[in-house]
């Protein structure tokens, strides 16, 4: 990270499991275990807010919108990115169109390619672009860029920074 990014940074990782491999190979980060509602930190701790292939392993669009007001707790800046459902490929198997199939088949699928535990009902939920912004408290203006092949976005981000006239929680 150090080479990276050479000016002094203060880094937290958050995870539901100790990440003992992440304070092993980056030991300036702190690492922090725990579950993301609610985060164990104060309100506006963090300067930015980054979560990869988080949001849709949370569960309903609830949880998912008290997810994002935590992340708004402790920001002022916020990128979250996730798979984009119209992308035709499965992000994590690379199995096409397997994220559209129900919950028993792709569970099958997972156990025939030996990933563990398999899908749990209801997660990870491929999101659109408009379940994406959903999340976010409607008085916050969020811009959500998409990265893909030209007419396909294979992955959203949803970018949040204070100053874009979110007046409140939601």
């Amino acid at each position: 990270m150090d080479e990276w990014c050479p000016s002094p940074l203060s880094i937290t990782a958050i995870g539901v499991a100790k990440l003992p491999s992440m304070k092993k190979h980056f030991p300036s980060i702190c690492v922090v275990q725990a579950d993301s509602l609610p985060l164990p930190f104060l309100d506006y701790n963090f300067d930015i807010v980054f979560s990869n292939a988080l949001i849709e392993y949370i569960g309903d669009s609830t949880a998912q919108r008290i997810c994002v007001s935590e992340c708004l707790r402790v920001r002022s800046f916020i990128l979250t990115a996730t798979p984009a459902r119209p992308f035709p490929v499965e992000a994590r198997t690379l199995i096409p169109f397997a994220h559209y199939l129900p919950m028993q088949i792709l569970n099958q699928i997972y156990r025939a390619i030996g990933r563990r535990g398999g899908a749990t009902p209801g997660i990870p939920t491929r999101l659109c672009r408009l379940v994406l912004l959903r999340s976010f408290p409607q008085q916050c203006a969020v811009s959500v860029q998409t990265a893909g092949f030209p007419g396909t976005a294979a992955n959203y981000a949803a970018i949040f920074r204070d100053g874009l006239s979110c007046t409140g929680h939601g």
